[in-house]
């Protein structure tokens, strides 16, 4: 394969692998906490109040959902600061091909980590909660998501809603291969 090729895959490889993170991070929940992890609390009480667990249920659920949320925000960070350093290696004028990829490697890792932590985590809920009770809070987390994703629809806010409220791209005209009132394109005076 020639180098020119080997180029053009490499960048095609980078620019693929920036889509992949920049959708990551848009869905990733935020790692500094804030109104939205208020928000997020509330609701997961809520939904524990719906349940009718035992105390010693709520109580283990709150143990392993800190748990989980420090594990989770280390590996936020720990994603960010990588992207970080990736985005600064992009931007130099000639990156070094070895140092992106030891960078898109340890991303590869941390977003496995993170996609691990999640799963362990789920299923710690699993193990605490009785088949009824789990089911029931599945079914609250997805009426929750058909309420946000009802409420966005239309707005024009967020990834792909009020997409006709955009602008669509006016087709450019084709233009002649000869250009008007001259030959070879020489323009006279």
């Amino acid at each position: 394969m020639s180098a020119r090729f080997r180029g053009a895959y490499a960048v095609l490889g980078v620019g693929a692998l920036l889509l992949v993170l920049a959708t990551a991070r848009a869905q990733a929940p935020c790692p500094t906490g804030g109104a939205g992890e208020e928000q997020k609390g509330g609701r997961f009480k809520e939904h524990l109040k719906e349940l009718n667990l035992t105390p010693a249920q709520t109580e283990q659920l709150n143990t392993q959902r800190q748990a989980n949320k420090s594990a989770m925000r280390e590996l936020q960070q720990a994603l960010k600061t990588k992207r970080g350093e990736l985005r600064e290696e992009l931007d130099k004028q000639n990156p070094d091909k070895g140092k992106l990829e030891g960078i898109t490697s340890e991303l590869k890792r941390l977003e496995a980590q993170r996609i691990d932590q999640r799963v362990k985590s789920i299923l710690q809920m699993k193990e605490t909660l009785t088949p009824e009770q789990f089911k029931k809070m599945s079914a609250l987390k997805e009426e929750r998501r058909g309420e946000k994703h009802g409420q966005r629809k239309g707005k024009g806010h967020g990834r792909g809603h009020g997409d006709e409220q955009r602008e669509k791209p006016q087709p450019v005209p084709a233009q002649s291969e000869k250009p008007a009132g001259g030959s070879a394109g020489i323009v006279s005076e």
